[in-house]
């Protein structure tokens, strides 16, 4: 089998399994691991440790699902934690792995449910991660089968990888950032500067407008789900944020860490919010609410993507933002700090 042809052999039996309990999975990946076309780990040897029982304290142990040895030298080489494949990331669930590695001593650990997240670890705060969809023709899927396969198995190799892939992730956001900060009227005017005089390109520029605008994320679509009795649509003039984040988990939505909610200011033209410095650190959800179109607009922040310095604080409370982004502006921006939010848009929900 070409690595093409594993990673898609993996994705067809993870498909099957979609509304399967975590010991459906946990005998799934044993059987995946224990492949000798696919990772080629042997039971038999004792390379695949399923539900190891680990003792941390007076009757305390903890029990990962599979944790991968190197036989020949008796070694711990990853250690794997499973959910339920319908079951979306949840921050306890890494907490949980992050603690097997720290126990194990280990660097390198998997989290699998409707993803797989590999991680690397450098020390007991330091992790770099990386996420792979179940998709087939997926070149990170590919990779994972590749790099994790006993033969190749390689922790440098392995880190390398997730470093590599983070940074690129990184790098192509802090582009999209960077485009809407471009001042697109003068890179024209310097595109024409050497065949037109200042006057005949200042004349010409005056009948137009220049402003950047991010295609439209196509949603899948999804069933609507009917309303409670206070969910009506007539009640959400004044939408809760209970609400919107039912309204938005019924869609699909599956939010991360942390999330905000914020209404158009009742006085002025802007959404208003005081989120704890501390979504700065995690995946940060902030969920604007149109009352006048009723439109709830989501937009999905990655950990670390701003700094504590990039933002204003409240007076009175230090260790509260204060977030003001222009009601009406097509590049949502703060403009408390000037940080635009339009790059991070990623759904838009009418109610």
């Amino acid at each position: 089998m070409t690595i093409k042809e594993k990673w898609e052999a993996i994705v067809d039996d993870v498909a099957k399994c979609n509304n399967c309990d975590e010991s459906s999975m946990q005998v799934l990946w044993e059987d995946i691991f224990a492949d000798a076309e696919l990772f080629g780990y042997s039971h038999r040897k004792g390379e695949i440790d399923r539900q190891r029982s680990i003792k941390i304290g007076s009757g305390m142990r903890v029990i990962p699902d599979i944790i991968i040895k190197n036989a020949t030298q008796n070694k711990d080489l990853f250690v794997v934690e499973l959910k339920q494949f319908g079951i979306s990331f949840r921050t306890g669930d890494e907490e949980q792995l992050f603690s097997y590695m720290r126990l194990l001593e280990l660097r390198i650990g998997i989290l699998i449910c409707n993803k797989i997240y590999v991680y690397y670890r450098e020390n007991s705060c330091l992790k770099h991660c990386i996420e792979i969809d179940f998709q087939k023709n997926s070149t990170l899927g590919e990779n994972f089968v590749e790099l994790f396969s006993k033969n190749n198995f390689s922790e440098t190799e392995i880190s390398n990888f997730i470093k590599i892939n983070e940074n690129y992730k990184n790098n192509v956001q802090k582009i999209k950032t960077e485009v809407y900060e471009l001042d697109l009227k003068k890179l024209v005017e310097k595109y024409f500067a050497s065949r037109f005089s200042d006057d005949e390109i200042k004349c010409a520029m005056n009948d137009f407008n220049f402003y950047i605008k991010e295609p439209m994320k196509v949603m899948p679509e999804v069933r609507p789900v009917p309303l409670g009795a206070d969910e009506k649509k007539e009640n959400f003039v004044k939408l809760s944020k209970n609400h919107a984040i039912r309204l938005l988990q019924k869609s699909g939505y599956v939010f991360c860490g942390k999330h905000t909610f914020a209404s158009k200011n009742s006085t002025q033209n802007n959404y208003w919010a005081n989120p704890d410095v501390s979504v700065l650190i995690c995946d940060w959800d902030l969920i604007l609410n149109d009352l006048k179109n009723r439109v709830l607009m989501v937009f999905r922040i990655p950990a670390h993507t701003f700094s504590r310095a990039q933002f204003k604080m409240r007076n009175d409370q230090p260790k509260k933002i204060d977030l003001q982004i222009e009601y009406g502006d097509p590049n949502f921006s703060d403009n408390r700090s000037g940080i635009k939010f339009r790059t991070y848009l990623v759904k838009e929900l009418s109610y």
